[in-house]
């Protein structure tokens, strides 16, 4: 099931038809007139880097979960929830974010740090760390994270430190170029890219 939600707008109807077609469940997938659909744009420097301008408040921002759809959603008993930083960066997404993580209590908790200037305090990122059983991140949000939680700052010991601390059962930090390192359980690799 995919909860969000898109503008009464073009783009959103548009982005609805593409999701539908996707065959996921989109029971959850709300419309409203109070925000735009969600965009955001992206400029690619030379060296491949990427920076993000994400236009706040979007319709996702306006996800509202009924004790009905709550309850539809512990019906379907999902193995998995993944969540992100973005939509639990205003005060309502992490209000909605913290009733889904209750409501669902048996499934993995599939956390994408993927932070976003503006949309990433440290506080937060700790906080949602916290309620991860799998966390995915980059290499340069693993070094963010590090100065601020006081992790190591070398990978394998980034992720065996996070999941002593926070319970992880895995954790990828993607490197680029070079690969990814991922430690589930008590096993760490590292693939070249």
């Amino acid at each position: 099931s995919l909860i969000s939600a898109v503008g009464a707008d073009d783009l959103g109807r548009e982005a609805s038809g593409r999701i539908a077609s996707l065959d996921l469940n989109t029971a959850l997938l709300q419309t409203t007139s109070r925000f735009p659909t969600g965009t955001a744009q992206v400029q690619v420097a030379p060296d491949g880097g990427a920076t993000f301008a994400i236009c706040r408040p979007a319709a996702y921002d306006d996800v509202r979960l009924s004790d009905a759809d709550m309850g539809a959603l512990r019906q379907i008993e999902p193995a998995w929830f993944y969540f992100g930083t973005l939509f639990a960066a205003r005060p309502e997404g992490e209000a909605v974010l913290d009733r889904l993580l209750r409501a669902l209590d048996g499934a993995a908790k599939f956390y994408d740090v993927n932070l976003r200037p503006g949309f990433d305090s440290p506080e937060l990122v700790a906080r949602l760390l916290a309620r991860a059983d799998v966390v995915k991140l980059n290499e340069d949000e693993m070094r963010r994270i590090h100065e601020h939680a006081e992790l190591p700052g070398e990978v394998e010991s980034f992720c065996r430190e996070g999941a002593r601390r926070y319970g992880w059962k895995a954790v990828a930090v993607t490197l680029g170029s070079q690969g990814c390192a991922i430690l589930a359980g008590d096993e760490y690799r590292e693939a070249l890219g």
